[in-house]
């Protein structure tokens, strides 16, 4: 799994960084069942990783809401394509493919990573101006 420093991944906005943290610990733990080759944990984790992430979007998307964000339907759709590699990468697990898993969790990790540094930043500071006194 790639290694990036807390600062590059960090929007500025605590809500949306606290709850990245536990994304990025999620993926971690996830990579980290899928080399041990244990299918149980893996697939417990990912379960986590749906649901928080289900959360963590609804959450983005509401603030997006709140805020009038131009962008939120690209950035809807974005959250849209993660969700669905993860029911892949779930899909996966349970059909014991291991060849494609590393692969696929590679992929989710340097997705969310990069989501995070373009989209999520953007919006991050769309807010940050949104929230500052007028």
């Amino acid at each position: 799994m790639t290694s990036h420093s807390d600062d590059s991944l960090r929007t500025g906005v605590p809500e949306i960084d606290s709850e990245h943290a536990v994304q990025i610990e999620l993926l971690h733990a996830l990579e980290r069942a899928l080399t041990d080759a244990d299918q149980t944990r893996a697939l417990e984790i990912i379960s986590q990783l749906q649901d928080y992430t289900s959360l963590h979007f609804a959450s983005e998307q509401l603030l997006m809401r709140m805020n009038d964000y131009p962008a939120f339907r690209a950035h809807e759709q974005e959250h849209g394509n993660l969700l669905d590699e993860l029911r892949t990468l779930r899909s996966n697990i349970e059909a014991a493919q291991p060849g494609s898993h590393h692969l696929i969790a590679n992929s989710i990790t340097r997705w969310l990573i990069g989501h995070i540094q373009s989209s999520d930043q953007a919006l991050a500071d769309f807010l940050k101006q949104a929230r500052e006194p007028k």
